[in-house]
């Protein structure tokens, strides 16, 4: 027993030079979209044009003419930890051009306001984005063109003078009224680009929202967000009350491609060899097994599904990339809204003649 406890303790023993295995730890997010400030641009810089009737009654005076709203939305991300937020800043200029009737003689005027309205937009879960109310700096100038009494000679001249004496002791009031009046008429545009873009963004990142929903659970995973100077980001992630920062490998920029909104996948919830097979799909669909597998189905729900997916592809509204330990699905949201150019004809409306009291 003493001689085979010695053996035993004489055995020499060896230590691995392998590096000792470190215990692999899965990311906090699994799932993430995430929208480029590109995307956001396609979206939503583009040049609003607008024309609109007036019709109003003004210290008691009927007017009538036409309203010319010129501007350029563009957006801002704000940073934040906790939401995906940016600013929608709309600058530019309403000119109305307008004939007021104040008993016998008609004046003619002008008005030019500048503005900057801005109005922030937020990710909520569940909801999507939405809008908060905007915010308008305005300065307005009013300028009269021309008094036209209703009788000529000196009858009529009196007329012109006592109405040129009423428009200057009123033009303080005449002119925050038409500042009212314009800061209306912005607003109105504003709601009204901002709710149709909004929704066509919805409309855009509706599926890659699905998508990180649904690795949510009742308890610490949740959908959360946040903004990075570049990204809005929508992730499903363990939250311990503490972190939500959502970390991703860099990726090159596609050249000369339009933005699209990012869907990342980590391999743990894709296997290599099935995101091998879908970037075939999408990518060379002629070559994908999967697909003409789908195409020599009997019946014809696997033709137009093969063929739908071909379709796709062709149009290039998908793209498949591999970045460290993730899939990226790229979804092409580059169709935008059309533009505004909404009213009447412009044939009176515009950059008015400055310098005419």
């Amino acid at each position: 027993m003493a001689q085979q406890e010695s053996a035993e303790a004489e055995a020499p023993s060896f230590t691995s030079l392998e590096p000792t295995p470190q215990p692999f730890k899965r990311p906090a997010h699994l799932f993430v979209a995430r929208i480029s400030a590109d995307v956001l641009s396609q979206q939503f810089n583009r040049r609003v044009d607008m024309t609109v009737p007036v019709r109003d009654v003004i210290l008691g005076t009927p007017v009538s003419g036409v309203a010319r709203i010129v501007g350029q939305p563009q957006v801002q991300l704000v940073p934040c930890s906790d939401e995906a937020r940016f600013n929608m800043v709309f600058s530019g200029t309403v000119y109305s051009r307008t004939a007021g009737y104040p008993g016998p003689a008609t004046v003619y005027g002008h008005s030019i306001t500048w503005f900057t309205a801005t109005k922030e937009v937020v990710f909520e879960p569940g909801k999507g984005f939405h809008a908060l109310p905007s915010k308008i700096a305005a300065t307005t100038r009013c300028y009269t063109d021309n008094i036209a009494p209703s009788r000529g000679g000196l009858i009529g001249r009196i007329i012109q003078r006592r109405a040129g004496e009423q428009v200057a002791a009123q033009q303080p009031q005449l002119t925050a009224i038409a500042r009212q009046r314009a800061v209306r008429r912005i607003e109105s545009s504003f709601e009204q680009e901002t709710a149709n873009r909004i929704a066509h963004l919805n409309e855009s990142v509706d599926f890659q929202i699905q998508l990180a929903s649904g690795r949510t659970r009742e308890g610490c995973r949740k959908l959360m967000a946040c903004t990075t100077p570049q990204y809005l980001q929508i992730a499903d992630m363990i939250y311990e009350g503490n972190e939500t920062a959502v970390q991703l490998p860099t990726r090159s920029p596609r050249a000369g491609a339009a933005a699209p909104i990012e869907v990342w996948v980590h391999n743990t919830v894709v296997p290599p060899i099935i995101a091998k097979e879908l970037k075939s799909v999408f990518s060379t669909p002629d070559r994908s097994a999967t697909v003409n597998v789908l195409a020599l189905l009997p019946g014809i729900l696997g033709k137009e599904a093969a063929a739908a997916i071909t379709a796709f592809a062709a149009e290039q509204k998908v793209g498949l990339d591999n970045v460290g330990d993730w899939l990226v699905i790229d979804v092409n949201a580059a169709r935008q809204p059309p533009a505004t150019q909404i009213g009447v004809a412009r044939r009176s409306v515009g950059a008015p003649v400055v310098g005419r009291r």
